[in-house]
């Protein structure tokens, strides 16, 4: 062989086996897959089920068609007259309640001085939608007309200058209900399906007892009002304007849950 003759040899490279999950074929890796994507559809599928809310809004008149502020407004199952929530109509006589499942209800308007009204039935079987109710007019009562004074029954929602009482003491709807089922009742408030509690729409709500902060939030917290009786309750304050005395770590809003006087409960305070 001449010396200028170069060899030229191909060296073959081993070759690199990956190795496998034990256990697992191409078919179990394939269903596998498939488990994942109905996994994801369901849950696509149960966030819009539970998404499926209404809207109901409507306005409080006079018998001459002017607002009237402050009326309570309860929102009542068709079926049995049972309490879903209670709204105060606003300055314009305005009121809306929202996050409401598909059904039929009645609307009830009471107001000092005025008859108790009670709307035809509403149906709002469509989710996604705002049905706007038929004005609700309210005729001024006997009693204010004759100038006749009453002692009156502490209303179940209550307006003051600076939170709404939601006088639980006085409401026959809180009978064998928990806490948490009269906070879902009340103004503004709205539980979600993960037990977070927030107040005009606004989370981050500071929950007190008898004036004092609870440590316990989110699960613990609902826990603990799902299993208080709302017959050991007083009232409930809403704040939905703190004061600068308040934490400002409140400013989404305070709700003060204030027992009866002769109740002991174990909630921890900070």
């Amino acid at each position: 062989m001449n010396k200028n003759t170069h060899l030229l040899i191909a060296v073959r490279r081993p070759e690199v086996v990956r190795p496998q999950a034990p256990g697992l074929t191409a078919q179990d890796r394939r269903t596998g897959k498939w488990i994942g994507i109905l996994a994801f559809g369901f849950f696509l599928f149960s966030g819009s089920v539970f998404s499926q809310t209404v809207t109901l809004s409507g306005r409080v008149t006079d018998s001459k068609d002017q607002p009237l502020e402050a009326a309570t407004v309860s929102l009542l199952r068709s079926a049995d007259s049972a309490l879903v929530k209670a709204e105060l109509s606003d300055a314009a006589g305005r009121f809306a309640f929202s996050q409401i499942k598909p059904g039929a209800y009645r609307v009830a308007v009471t107001l000092l001085g005025f008859e108790k009204t009670v709307g035809p039935e509403v149906q709002a079987p469509e989710a996604d939608r705002t049905y706007e109710l038929p004005p609700l007019r309210l005729s001024e009562s006997a009693a204010a007309l004759q100038e006749v004074t009453v002692a009156a029954k502490k209303p179940f929602v209550e307006k003051r200058p600076d939170r709404l009482i939601v006088n639980v003491e006085s409401s026959v709807t809180a009978a064998g209900s928990s806490t948490l089922e009269v906070l879902e009742r009340s103004p503004g408030i709205v539980v979600d399906q993960n037990d977070n509690i927030s107040l005009r729409g606004k989370s981050g709500v500071i929950v007190m007892l008898d004036g004092k902060p609870s440590v316990l939030s989110g699960a613990d917290l609902a826990n603990f009002l799902r299993g208080l009786p709302a017959n050991s309750i007083e009232r409930i304050e809403i704040i939905t304007n703190p004061s600068a005395k308040y934490d400002a770590a409140g400013n989404a809003g305070i709700i003060d849950i204030r027992t009866k006087k002769d109740q002991k409960l174990g909630l921890r305070v900070s």
